[in-house]
């Protein structure tokens, strides 16, 4: 949930006008709200997860301030994992793809491997290409019934 100043709430408050505990000036904390009946029930569920919700938002502060002086600087990403490029797949690899699923739309886990081989992909990324071009022929299909 997104509170008035662009933060996440911390999970156990429920920051709103007519909830059990909304967001103080400090973005950190959570205060009951004046006008709920279960006060000391949301101020013990919101107490609970300060600790790990200030670690977080702490790391995640410090993260981006790194991020704008040094573009270079570690990402908020595990380590190791760094966002795969997007797959730029060629016309005649296009052309094959797309006469394969005009046969057979939803091939078969070996029917993919075999294709991936065949036209030198990866075999995810021949999966997510038929995921894809069966939304697309879904969407186009109820587009024109509108």
């Amino acid at each position: 949930m997104k509170s008035g100043g662009g933060l996440m709430a911390p999970p156990g408050c429920f920051p709103g006008r007519y909830s059990p505990t909304y967001r103080s000036s400090d973005p950190r904390r959570c205060v009951p709200n004046p006008s709920s009946r279960i006060l000391e029930d949301a101020s013990l569920m919101c107490n609970s997860w300060s600790p790990r919700h200030n670690a977080w938002l702490e790391e995640a502060e410090a993260q981006a301030k790194n991020k704008r002086r040094d573009p270079d600087a570690p990402s908020v990403l595990p380590a190791g994992e760094k966002k795969r490029k997007r797959t730029s797949i060629a016309a005649p690899e296009k052309r094959s793809l797309e006469a394969y699923f005009a046969v057979q739309p939803r091939p078969s886990g070996e029917k993919i491997t075999a294709i991936a081989e065949k036209l030198d992909l990866k075999k995810n990324v021949v999966r997510v290409w038929f995921c894809n071009q069966r939304q697309k022929q879904k969407r186009m299909k109820f587009a024109a019934q509108h």
